[in-house]
């Protein structure tokens, strides 16, 4: 089964939350996404610059 889109907009969310230094449930559950999902895009890290694109 194909995994769901995450929209930009959450994953701006989640680079926001991240510096919050709360859990991956808390995380999961504050947007609405699975933990594996949360966990998924966390593992594999988001570059520096893209962070700066998005969040400016």
């Amino acid at each position: 089964m194909p995994n769901e889109r995450v929209s930009v907009s959450k994953l701006k969310q989640l680079i926001g939350l991240q510096a919050s230094n709360l859990s991956v449930r808390a995380l999961a559950r504050a947007l609405g996404l699975s933990v594996g999902a949360v966990s998924k895009y966390l593992r594999a890290g988001i570059p520096a610059r893209t962070v700066l694109r998005l969040v400016v």
